[in-house]
């Protein structure tokens, strides 16, 4: 199996400047809800070195054995270069456009003891409250419209996921949305976001079950991984009970005897042992809200709930290719010491040598609770 890769090089609106360019060398992460890295190096003389923009985007593509070229991690935006060698070898960094969420802030005022700001703090389905910290803080709602990225579409409202609550005044703007997303997963519905290109232009969304193809164990077109079928490397599963807490509470507005605390008991776990009440609490929440407190504790309960993990690797075969029989986000099924797991293909690295790829790796997980 041949697979080669072509890098174009656009201007940060988007315009085209360069032809697509082989012999790249090039190292290049994905992962799910998270800051994806390339680090691409063109030899010498093969580009103008003022193609490379600051925030200027580039197109990697992928091709397997000559076929329809894939574009890889959709476009990702140039962090910073280095010129370097008597030939002018050019490095280029870049990464993928969770950078922007990166960059921003939820901007707005916490809400106090008798004003609920809607822009700081919000109660929802969890994929819509994702959607409207995006437009409020990089989108077309911004109240500082300095802050709207221009081209930039999120997807409508769908309501898929539990109810949440949050509040995030003056929070990362990523970091927040990956705690609303972890929120729901404890609630036992998988959310996860990214972004969708089209040309140039580029759409947020958020996604239940999978970012990619659903081949899920309760899909009705199961994909299997497994060791027997020579596509599984490196399994393993740990059971973790060091994190567990079975009491949880939070405290708001208020002190002493006049604070209002929120809580929340894992009823089957707590007394299922002599050692396994295990407290938590976490203070910092400026509200009297008696059920956005309960709901925090819920959270946190879910968060560090004793877990057993399956990861692995993904092995390609001939009949299992990357891009072309699964791709990343896909949930796929991983069986393994008579376990079987639902899991998401949610990192995948490559490196390319000369426009050559020497390696592709595949990282699957899957989470249950115990």
């Amino acid at each position: 199996m041949s697979v080669t890769y072509d890098v174009k090089l656009l201007s940060p609106a988007g315009l085209s400047l360069s032809p697509l360019i082989p012999n790249a060398s090039i190292a290049w992460t994905v992962a799910e809800m998270a800051v994806g890295g390339m680090m691409l190096l063109i030899p010498g003389g093969m580009i103008d070195s003022d193609w490379v923009q600051p925030e200027g985007r580039i197109e990697l593509w992928r091709k397997v054995d000559g076929g329809w070229p894939m574009l890889v991690g959709g476009q990702w935006l140039i962090k910073g270069r280095t010129i370097f060698g008597n030939a002018e070898n050019i490095i280029i960094e870049a990464q993928t456009y969770n950078s922007i969420l990166k960059d921003r802030i939820i901007d707005y005022d916490a809400s106090t003891e008798t004003v609920t700001n809607a822009y700081s703090e919000k109660s929802g389905a969890a994929d819509d409250v994702i959607k409207a910290f995006v437009r409020e803080n990089i989108g077309a709602t911004a109240t500082d419209t300095a802050r709207a990225i221009t081209g930039l579409t999120v997807t409508a409202d769908v309501g898929l996921a539990p109810t949440v609550k949050k509040q995030a005044s003056r929070k990362n703007l990523l970091a927040t949305l990956q705690d609303v997303a972890m929120d729901a997963r404890q609630q036992g519905t998988y959310l996860t976001f990214g972004w969708v290109f089209d040309g140039n232009l580029y759409t947020f969304d958020t996604r239940t079950i999978a970012w990619g193809a659903n081949r899920g164990s309760t899909s009705g077109n199961k994909l299997i991984i497994s060791r027997d079928r020579g596509n599984l490397l490196e399994p393993s599963i740990t059971e973790d009970y060091s994190e567990e807490v079975t009491l949880a509470k939070v405290g708001g507005s208020g002190t002493g005897s006049n604070r209002i605390i929120g809580s929340a008991t894992n009823s089957d776990r707590i007394t299922a042992s002599p050692f396994s009440r295990k407290e938590y609490f976490a203070s910092g929440y400026n509200t009297d809200d008696a059920t956005t407190l309960n709901a925090e504790a819920n959270a946190r309960l879910q968060e560090f709930r004793a877990k057993r993990v399956f990861s692995g690797r993904l092995a390609e075969t001939e009949q299992m290719r990357y891009a072309v029989h699964v791709g990343f986000g896909d949930l796929v099924v991983a069986e393994y010491a008579g376990k079987t797991f639902d899991c998401h293909l949610d990192t995948v690295s490559g490196q390319v040598v000369g426009g050559i790829e020497v390696k592709l790796d595949m990282r699957l997980r899957g989470e249950e609770v115990i």
